[in-house]
C-alpha cells in the first residue's frame, strides 16, 4: 500500500511537471511542433516516394506495419501539439495524407497501393488519440 502511494505520488509529480513545462513554454512548444510536423511530412513523403524498395533507408526494413504505425502515431502527436485540430479533422487530414502516399505509390515502379497500409496508419492515429484521452483524464483527476 505504501509503495502504491509512492508510485502515485511520483506519477503525479511527473505529470504536473510536464503540464507546467508545456504551459510555461506553450508558444515555443507549439512552434517547434509545427516545424516538426512539416519536417516529418517531408521525410515520410521522401521515403514513401522512393521508387525502389532497395533505395529505402536501413531503419525502414524493420517492419512495414511498425513503420506505418509509428509514423502516423508521431505525426498525430506533432499535429495535435502544433495545430490542435478537432479529432475528426486530424483523422481526416492524416487519412488523406496516407491515401495520397498510397495513390502516388500506385504510379511508382516496384511500389503498390495498399489499403492495409492506410488501415495501419489510422490505427496509429487512433492509438495516439486514445492515449491522449487517457493522459488528459489523468491530468484532470489530479
Amino acid at each position: 500500500m505504501k509503495r502504491q502511494r509512492k508510485n502515485a505520488a511520483r506519477r503525479s509529480i511527473v505529470l504536473n511537471s510536464l503540464k507546467l513545462f508545456v504551459v510555461e513554454n506553450s508558444k515555443r512548444v507549439r512552434r517547434s511542433a509545427q516545424v516538426g510536423f512539416v519536417a516529418l511530412v517531408i521525410v515520410i513523403s521522401y521515403i514513401a516516394f522512393l521508387p525502389n524498395y532497395d533505395d529505402l533507408p536501413e531503419f525502414t526494413t524493420i517492419s512495414d506495419v511498425i513503420n506505418h504505425f509509428a509514423a502516423f502515431f508521431v505525426l498525430s502527436l506533432f499535429l495535435e501539439m502544433g495545430f490542435s485540430p478537432k479529432q475528426n479533422v486530424a483523422f481526416l487530414i492524416l487519412f488523406l495524407y496516407g491515401f495520397f502516399i498510397e495513390a502516388v505509390q500506385h504510379f511508382l515502379p516496384n511500389r503498390v497501393f495498399d489499403l492495409m497500409d492506410i488501415a495501419v496508419d489510422m490505427i496509429g492515429v487512433g492509438s495516439f488519440y486514445a492515449l491522449s484521452l487517457l493522459l488528459k483524464s489523468a491530468l484532470k483527476s489530479k
